[in-house]
């Protein structure tokens, strides 16, 4: 087994592009080996190993294959050097007989063409019917040194049999690269479509059965023939050993009885080489020709008779082996061990020599490929052996061979399906096999069994989890749960102990016993759990969540088709998506600035944005690149709109005018100087060429865009206009404000058909549906509502975390997606009535918590616009109290142990001391004010009747008996940062931006010590409760300690690891561990620390 220094070696020769084909073996012996090896490279931890997912930092990747362990640990350096071109791909079966001229063709037709549109990429089609051989000519295909050579960023293979073959395969990142994607055995238009978004240097080769599916996809097709004559006899003579001149002329006979079909002819020439005689052979082929069905390829059905019962001949027990692998999944690679758990149960007497020997002669008869290396070898047949051997074994006998695999399992368990060994298969096809043995009660237990949803999540994924509760999509509460794992799917992928705590807080609102029942079986190790249903619930429209933004996502563009979404943020990035997987295609930088408007360009791959840069970009979807950037505005882009039919567009800016651009010359045509101030909306008519302009001027103006000049003004708002629609065929415009008001209004008159009071808060966006009867609109009161316009009333309000800045409709499906201020994207459904969530909160951010001693009760501060104090009841999640009073951002707070008073303080310059004791009439009982807001208070624990507090360079002691207030004499020369006090309330000390710690004597006031930490900031210090030591943080990413028991100014010992600064440090009761957390996305434990 390589050592991790030995995998890290390969991994930095992997990011210079030096890496053997023999490194990549090595590689994936580490992956398949029997230990987790991890190891530390640049700033990630790889951890490789147990064939489970590989882990590179945060990300996640589920592959069993050398090549995509280069791929993805080269992807997680974004580097795509171009190395060795090993691949996955089946292997090549026993005597392979070279298609050259196909082999040629078909290099012709895979090399990449020039997309044209959203829906097409370069596909190529396979089409012939089963056993014609399609799967073997692309394994050949793919091979060819001059493919490789042409597509050498990788070749990815995929069985489309296999359930989950689609999450095997990171597509993200391969837009721009030379990729062949071969998908083998497509049944659907739907596997291949999820394809769509490839790039230009890519191709995808599917095979199938059914030529249909190339006919819709628009693909090239490729039709495979039969053998002919030669290569059948060449096939022929390689399984028996001889020259094609030696054989016999009753071997012409068979090959012509086997149709020429590549799969019969093997299993002919198995037959010969394992002893039987040519004539025997024909006159069996001829003898079960009159049985077998009347359809081309019956052939194939006459040899595996003949094999099945040469086989019985040879040793029944074997043919009755053979029959039973028809209870595994179709396509499914299955482990030497599961066949021999199955043959084990069902013949007592077999031994594991025997199961061995039974597969080499299954081998050897061309009944079973083997596939593998030595430690885990994997069996897989042919689709049409699987479907004749199902044809063989009635439904009930079906039925108790799944019943009999079962009970081997079972008896393999010490409490539960969780404890059954993993041998490769178990864990991901439990679920196929009760539902196959008609155990549909017990499958429902094993999804309500979180021990088990825990082990498979580990073993396998998250996708593989979720596809199991698809078996009993009737059954409500099961569906609910799905739910829950879908919207925690993103989150689960990168920590697998969160899923008690993605299940509990999504499905809070859910309380049937059977959720309850679920949720009460907890992991034995540490997990949050939250009080009030703070998570999406499974329960409410939220279909999917899109991350990936690290900015606030202002716009959004859906296309026609409905399988795309673009998105602009104010992390200055475009990004396209695809809705159906939620997958990240690519991101597009090229503005410098807030992006706050962006649209597809219909029937193009191209698309057009407006940033705060003042720039209008042009892309090329295609390419992942910007065609052209318009520079003729001086002021920020608010708005764009399209007149597609004459590839033109608008644009509306901050200044207040409107320009009129030719996307197709790439040339500015004219401006209108339409509005006193900035133009935050538009909307096109473009049969009139006419469009309608909203500005912050409380006005909506209809303007001649060939003849430039306003045709009327619709007035009536008392504040700015921010979002617009027009609905063409009623002669209708629907407005939204951010007064919170909706107004209807009539094209024609300019008249104001009706005002919906729509929201508390400013209206963000507003959308038709496609009924035309119907708009959703969006608001900073963080809801979105759909609004019916014939009945003039709200049908549907959905409340999320955050607003949505921006809202458009998938035309497929009316489902909505909102691009939200908190860096996502949500698709939500608007057929859900379950959708209203009642969730106490603050208005806006939380910025300081503080709890009681004995955790009854807690007081939540919000830096925020709400500018309050609650008071919670942790057990019930209830707000008992709102206190108000500040008239800013609310920054720090302390509570006393027993819950009895509170400090609080703001960017108003106020401290405000709360009297709690009566929650009917709580009150500020003290107002302090300050030049500048306290930075941290803390309560002196040795009575509740004085507070410390912090403020700039300030530290000042505040008597809440007599509100008596002493500054303390010795100051910092810079801000403080942070504080602390001992358990007894003697002595505290403080840390500021001039790099300095001073421990102060709370009872005289004078301060003791003056360390020095060499630093020029500290960024945070905790102290342990016997007052002994103190650790701090400072700017140069190290903690120092001090013993302050002793009287050297010296630290005593220096702790590392963080990469950037550190922002809270915390020491546990018994004082012997800190741990601490930073900018760098980590927080490290640190033990016994006041022994280093």
């Amino acid at each position: 087994m390589p050592t991790p220094d030995e995998i890290k070696v390969i991994f930095e020769k992997l990011t210079a592009g030096t890496a053997t084909d023999e490194d990549i073996e090595i590689l994936r012996q580490a992956y398949e080996g029997s230990e987790r090896i991890s190891f530390q490279y640049g700033n990630s931890i790889v951890n490789i190993g147990q064939g489970k997912d590989i882990h590179i930092g945060d990300l996640t990747y589920q592959t069993i294959h050398a090549e995509v362990i280069r791929k993805v640990f080269l992807k997680a350096l974004e580097e795509h050097p171009k190395t060795s071109n090993k691949k996955y791909y089946p292997d090549l079966p026993p005597h392979f007989i070279r298609r050259t001229q196909e082999i040629e063709r078909l290099k012709q037709l895979i090399t990449p063409k020039k997309q044209t549109d959203l829906q097409s990429s370069h596909k190529v089609g396979v089409h012939g019917m089963a056993g014609i051989g399609k799967t073997v000519l692309a394994s050949a295909l793919v091979r060819d040194k001059e493919v490789q050579q042409q597509f050498s960023d990788g070749v990815f293979w995929l069985d489309m049999r296999q359930e989950n073959s689609l999450h095997e395969l990171q597509l993200q990142g391969l837009q721009d690269k030379a990729c062949l994607i071969v998908l083998d055995d497509v049944s659907r238009v739907e596997q291949v479509k999820a394809f769509n978004d490839l790039g230009e240097g890519c191709c995808l080769l599917f095979t199938t059965c059914d030529a249909r599916i190339i006919t819709d996809l628009g693909a090239v097709e490729y039709k495979l023939n039969f053998f002919n004559n030669e290569q059948a006899l060449d096939l022929l003579a390689k399984w028996v050993g001889q020259e094609v001149e030696t054989l016999p002329n009753v071997a012409r006979e068979v090959a012509k009885q086997c149709d020429y079909l590549p799969l019969a002819l093997s299993l002919c020439g198995a037959q010969i080489k394992d002893g039987m005689r040519w004539k025997s052979l024909r006159d069996a082929l001829q003898e079960t020709k009159l049985k077998r069905l009347n359809r081309p390829g019956g052939s194939i059905y006459q040899l595996l008779k003949i094999s099945i019962d040469a086989l019985a001949d040879e040793n029944k027990t074997y043919a009755e082996c053979y029959r039973e692998l028809c209870i595994f999944p179709s396509g499914s690679s299955i482990p030497e061990a599961a066949l021999a758990t199955l043959w084990q149960k069902t013949h007592h007497d077999m031994e594991e020599p025997d199961v061995d020997f039974l597969i080499i002669i299954l081998t050897r008869k061309d009944l079973l490929r083997r596939t593998g290396n030595a430690a885990e070898q994997l069996v897989s047949m042919h689709n049409l052996l699987y479907k004749y051997l199902r044809s063989l074994v009635s439904d009930s006998d079906l039925k108790a061979l799944n019943e009999e695999f079962l009970a081997a399992y079972w008896s393999k368990s010490t409490n539960g399906w969780h404890t059954v060994p993993d041998d490769g298969y178990f864990f991901k096809y439990l679920a196929y096999h009760l539902f196959s043995a008609g155990r549909e009660t017990d499958l429902r237990e094993l999804l309500l069994d979180f021990n088990w949803l825990q082990k498979k999540l580990e073993i396998i994924n998250t996708y593989a989890l979720i596809a199991d509760f698809n078996y009993l999509l009737d059954d409500v509460e099961l569906r609910l749960i799905q739910k829950a794992l879908v919207l925690s799917a993103h989150i689960l992928e990168q920590d697998r102990k969160q899923l008690w705590s993605q299940l509990q807080g999504r499905l809070m609102r859910d309380t049937s016993t059977t959720i309850e029942t679920l949720l009460q079986q907890k992991p034995p190790f540490p997990l949050f759990r939250t009080l009030t249903p703070s998570l999406h619930q499974a329960d409410t429209a939220l279909l999917r969540i899109f991350t990936g933004h690290s900015d606030h996502v202002k716009t959004l563009a859906v296309s026609a088709d409905g399988k795309y979404v673009l998105s602009g943020s104010s992390d200055t990035s475009l990004k396209l998506w695809n809705l159906n997987t939620g997958e990240q295609i690519c991101t597009l930088d090229g503005h410098n600035a807030i992006i706050y408007t962006v649209k597809l360009i219909p029937e193009r791959m191209q698309a057009i944005s407006g940033a705060a840069d003042g720039s209008i970009k042009l892309w090329d979807l295609e390419k992942q690149e910007c065609i052209h950037t318009f520079k003729e505005n001086t002021s920020s882009v608010y708005t764009v709109a399209l007149i597609p039919e004459r590839m033109q567009a608008i644009s509306g800016t901050a200044d207040g005018n409107i320009k009129l651009w030719d996307l197709e010359k790439r040339e500015y045509k004219y401006t209108l100087r339409a509005h006193e101030a900035s133009i935050n909306a538009l909307a096109v008519l473009p049969e009139q060429m006419q469009a309608i302009s909203a500005s912050s001027d409380s006005t909506l103006k209809l303007w001649d865009l060939e003849n430039r000049k306003c045709i009327g003004t619709f007035q009536g708002h008392q504040g700015a206009i921010q979002t617009v629609a027009v609905l063409q065929k009623h002669k209708q415009v629907i407005s939204g404000s951010a007064e919170g008001i909706l107004k209807l209004w009539n094209l024609e008159n300019f008249e104001c058909l009706h005002t919906f009071k729509a929201h508390e808060g400013s209206i963000c966006s507003v959308i038709f549906l496609t009924d035309q009867m119907r708009v959703v609109s969006s608001s900073t009161d963080k809801t979105l509502k759909l609004w019916n316009l014939k009945q003039r009333n709200c049908e549907l309000i959905l409340k999320d975390s955050d607003w949505a800045n921006a809202v458009a409709i998938i035309p497929t499906s009316e489902d909505l997606i909102a691009a939200s201020d908190d860096y996502t994207l949500k698709l939500w459904s608007l057929s859900n009535q379950k959708s209203k969530l009642s969730v106490e909160r603050h208005n806006d951010t939380v910025r300081a918590l503080a709890v009681t001693a004995d955790g009854k009760q807690a007081i939540a501060i919000s830096a925020s616009e709400d500018k309050t104090l609650k008071l919670w009841n942790i057990g019930s999640g209830k707000c008992e109290l709102e206190l108000t009073g500040h008239h800013d951002i609310v920054t720090a707070l302390a509570l006393t142990p027993d819950g009895k008073q509170a400090v609080s303080t703001s960017l108003d310059g106020k401290l405000k001391v709360w009297d709690l004791r009566h929650k009917t009439n709580s009150r500020c009982k003290l107002t302090i004010h300050q030049s500048l807001p306290a930075t941290s208070i803390a309560f002196i624990t040795n009575s509740e009747e004085s507070i410390l507090i912090a403020s700039d360079n300030i530290l000042w002691l505040i008597n809440l008996n007599d509100l008596e207030c002493n500054f303390l004499p010795e100051v910092h020369s810079d801000m403080i940062t942070d504080l602390a006090v001992t358990a007894d309330g003697r002595q505290a000390i403080s840390a500021s931006k001039d790099g300095t710690l001073r421990l102060w004597d709370l009872k005289n006031g004078e301060c003791k010590r003056v360390l020095e930490t060499q630093a020029k900031t500290i960024t945070a210090i905790a102290m342990t409760p016997d007052g002994k030591w103190v650790v701090c943080a400072t700017n140069d990413n190290n903690l120092k300690l001090w013993n302050l028991h002793k009287e050297e100014d010296k630290y005593q010992s220096f702790l590392f690891g963080h990469t950037d600064w550190i922002n809270a440090l915390a020491i546990t009761a018994d004082g012997k561990r800190a741990i601490s957390s930073s900018y760098d996305k980590t927080h490290l434990p640190h033990s016994n620390c006041h022994n280093r």
